[in-house]
């Protein structure tokens, strides 16, 4: 699973990668979902997924790009969205 969403940040990054607008730089982290406002919304609370990159619509808005595990390829908003960033286990 991870090859096939490494290959989707890698063809992004291909397609964009010079546009300021989106941001690799936390590509490959671990997302936990905790709520949002969308009635609509298939994500359970605790969902994981992995951030493929973010797109910054305008000065105050950024969309999370989010695979998550369930197949779903549902956006999160910052500051509006609540999710957190699964820090990698330390060896």
């Amino acid at each position: 699973m991870m090859n096939n969403i490494q290959e989707k940040i890698d063809a992004m990054y291909e397609l964009v990668g010079g546009d300021s607008n989106y941001d690799f730089s936390k590509s490959g982290c671990r997302v936990e979902f905790v709520s949002m406002n969308d009635p609509y919304h298939s994500l359970e609370r605790g969902s994981k997924g992995t951030l493929i990159y973010i797109h910054r619509v305008d000065s105050l808005t950024k969309t999370l790009i989010i695979e998550w595990d369930n197949g779903h390829q549902i956006s999160l908003i910052e500051g509006k969205d609540q999710y957190h960033i699964i820090k990698p286990e330390t060896q």
